[in-house]
């Protein structure tokens, strides 16, 4: 153990003990009685830890009284170890299916990440735990987390220590509002699409065993975030138009109708205005289709540019256009609708010909306050009011009050 008997001699045995380990049986060196085999943590003279396996028997005088103990130790330390090291590993590996079977075992991928941050944090005893996740733009975003804590990790710091994540895989030392953490990287068919951070009292730093088992996990939490980024681009993809990427006619409507109500319980008004381009034909006639597509993407970045963030734009199909403005009156719908038609003046290079230039042509709906009505109504107001612009020449907009005959919209064939 490290020790001459010199620096042992006067010294109690029970001070060789680590207090570390529990006492297995009888104190050897203080039994009345014979011990045989007992595992016994000891500290060395280096402060390591050693088990020794001991038998003694007491000392006795001639009238029975205990003098001491005698007796022989066996250094069982790597054998121990070993034994102690395999128990880690199954129980890692226990806790390590239980996680893989609770993220698996949840069936919504939506809620999956949020399983699986309680998951992780109950099996590495972390106070917190934060999923994220790399987007299509690349960008790492926070996906779900876990305990409720002030204070996240910022999206840029934990991007900075997974960047070299093939080279040096991790967990990563990681500190958050005063306490103690690890990151870990997510991966999925050798790409890095997000990472695992845990975290938990400064004074409770991670062990071995927290870290292996994180870093066990990773890779079928990768899996699980692979999930959730295929399912958030399929609905991107069935919620918008492919060559706009603005809404299509369905998730249009959708939003229109939620939020039309939304704005009817608050008692505020919403505009929806139809913009339909007038003299498409004759591009994809003389120019070919490309240009088309090239005049279609113009038109949305205009109704893009021009929108406030709650306002919403869709492609409904063709050269169909819709917009819902959110808390405006007729004023201020009208108004959307002159600055649209401006804007429109970008689209006169693309024309057909000069004779017949590409432009706007938008119909007006704003919901009213004093009478109920619903989505379908206003947008039969809206179309109505677009082909009376369209009727009465093109490049101009008018508005459908609620009340007003709309039965003759779509009636007649659209103008080229």
């Amino acid at each position: 153990m490290g020790f001459t008997a010199h620096e042992l001699s006067g010294k109690p045995a029970r001070g060789l003990i680590d207090r570390q380990h529990p006492i297995g049986g009888l104190l050897p060196f203080e039994s009345d009685l014979p011990v045989d085999s007992v595992e016994l943590w000891v500290k060395r003279k280096d402060g390591k830890s050693a088990c020794l396996l001991v038998s003694s028997v007491p000392v006795l005088d001639e009238d029975g009284h205990r003098l001491g103990a005698r007796g022989v130790c066996r250094d069982i330390t790597l054998a121990r170890e070993r034994d102690m090291a395999l128990e880690r590993a199954r129980n890692r590996e226990r806790l390590q299916n239980q996680l893989i079977d609770t993220i698996r075992n949840e069936v919504d991928p939506r809620r999956m990440l949020t399983v699986a941050a309680e998951a992780i944090a109950a099996a590495v005893a972390a106070a917190h735990c934060w999923v994220y996740l790399r987007g299509e733009d690349r960008a790492l975003k926070l996906a779900a987390d876990y305990g409720g804590m002030e204070g996240v990790p910022v999206e840029s710091e934990i991007d900075a220590q997974i960047k070299d994540a093939k080279s040096n895989p991790g967990p990563y030392e990681l500190a958050v509002a005063g306490t103690i953490g690890l990151t870990m990287p997510s991966v999925c068919h050798d790409i890095v699409n997000g990472a695992i951070c845990v975290s938990r009292a400064a004074s409770e730093p991670f062990n071995d065993d927290a870290r292996l088992l994180l870093a066990g996990v990773a890779d079928h939490l990768g899996i699980a975030i692979e999930q959730v980024l295929n399912l958030q681009k399929l609905e991107r993809i069935s919620r918008t138009d492919e060559l706009t990427r603005l809404f299509n006619r369905r998730a249009f409507f959708e939003e229109v109708n939620r939020r039309h109500q939304h704005l009817r319980r608050m008692n505020r008004q919403g505009a929806l205005l139809y913009v339909d381009l007038d003299n498409f034909k004759q591009v994809n006639d003389v120019h070919g289709h490309q240009r088309g597509d090239a005049a279609l993407r113009v038109v949305a970045d205009i109704l893009r540019k021009g929108s406030r963030i709650a306002d919403m734009q869709a492609r409904l199909g063709g050269d169909e256009f819709a917009l819902w403005l959110v808390e405006v009156d007729e004023a201020g719908a009208i108004a959307k609708a002159r600055a649209l038609l401006q804007a429109s003046l970008l689209l006169r290079p693309l024309s057909g010909s000069p004779d017949r230039p590409l432009g706007f042509s938008v119909g007006i709906a704003v919901s009213a306050l004093d009478r109920p009505e619903t989505v379908q109504e206003l947008v039969a107001r809206a179309d109505e009011a677009m082909y009376r612009a369209k009727r009465s020449g093109k490049g101009n907009f008018a508005l459908t009050r609620p009340g007003e005959d709309t039965s003759h919209a779509r009636a007649e064939a659209k103008p080229c």
